[in-house]
């Protein structure tokens, strides 16, 4: 892979990223198994197998920027380093041998937290609070990511291979989102300024902070070992198939109204939204006059692999 500098990234940042690519530190290529991290079991094989195929030719070219969010996601783990507590745990280093056609195949991840609650109050049980936390923009909270849920509810999965603890058989999944571009100016601004009912509920739905959670909801363990064995199935036996629309984020929604010749401003990750958004937001008159429309995403809207590994 030929790394590129076309932003003048500092060299010491530089350096850390050319490290990372070549890293190994869950010492997996030492395994005779098959290996996968879980945040390439949940994503469309082809990426993955394009980046193994490329990663060490100068077919592919990547710029460091490529690699950044990466980074600050690496870091937040080493400021966790050494702050464990007796009930919190951060950096829960996980694998698990799953079995497909005979063969031994390895998935592996780190917890970002780890927390034992035992309650005082005997009419509440003692549980186990995984976290995962994810960095994005404001704009980011309007869609869906379900392969975030997932990758927690594989982690959990994986954790009840890896530890034994009384709290574990009750536990909670939560994200921690870390906003970006959060402003405490935003929301009241937003507010103030909308005048209909469309603008007013997209003010009120701009978070009040910078960090959110997000609860999810606990797989059984016979739903999420099927869904780990079907990707797994996926990356073995069509690695070069081509992705899916969605996978591709290839597209987006937007609404019409007949007789007028633009499209509303509002754009939706899926049909859904968009139906749910005309029947809480439209009058029973506009409903009757709204489509909905499929546009094409442009290209800087698609996943960023698409962009580099699909040229």
């Amino acid at each position: 892979m030929k790394l590129t500098n076309k932003n003048n990234v500092p060299p010491a940042i530089v350096k850390r990223i050319k490290d990372d690519i070549y890293s190994d530190p869950y010492k997996m290529q030492e395994r005779e198994e098959q290996c996968f991290r879980t945040t390439e079991l949940i994503n469309p094989p082809l990426p993955l197998t394009l980046w193994k195929e490329f990663r060490d030719s100068d077919e592919l070219e990547l710029d460091c920027s490529f690699f950044l969010v990466a980074q600050f996601g690496t870091n937040f783990h080493l400021m966790c380093d050494g702050i464990d507590t007796d009930t919190l745990t951060y950096n829960v280093c996980m694998d698990r041998v799953f079995i497909y056609k005979d063969n031994k195949i390895i998935i592996f991840g780190t917890a970002d937290e780890l927390e034992e609650h035992f309650v005082q109050d005997e009419r509440f049980d003692n549980y186990l609070l995984l976290t995962d936390n994810k960095t994005c923009v404001k704009s980011n909270l309007s869609y869906p990511k379900p392969e975030y849920d997932y990758q927690l509810i594989i982690y959990l999965h994986l954790l009840r291979a890896t530890i034994t603890t009384p709290t574990l058989g009750n536990e909670k999944l939560r994200i921690r989102y870390f906003i970006k571009d959060y402003s405490e100016v935003d929301k009241p601004r937003t507010l103030a300024r909308a005048t209909y009912p469309a603008a007013i509920n997209k003010a009120k739905a701009l978070p009040c902070s910078s960090i959110l959670y997000k609860d999810v909801n606990v797989m059984h363990p016979d739903h999420i070992e099927e869904y780990i064995l079907t990707k797994i199935a996926d990356h073995l036996e069509s690695p070069y198939r081509t992705c899916t629309i969605e996978e591709r984020w290839d597209k987006a929604f937007a609404i019409q109204k007949s007789g007028n010749k633009t499209l509303q401003k509002e754009r939706f990750f899926t049909c859904a939204d968009a139906q749910a958004f005309i029947l809480s937001d439209y009058s029973a008159k506009d409903q009757a006059r709204a489509q909905i429309i499929v546009l094409p995403a442009d290209c800087w809207e698609r996943d960023k692999k698409c962009r580099y590994y699909c040229r």
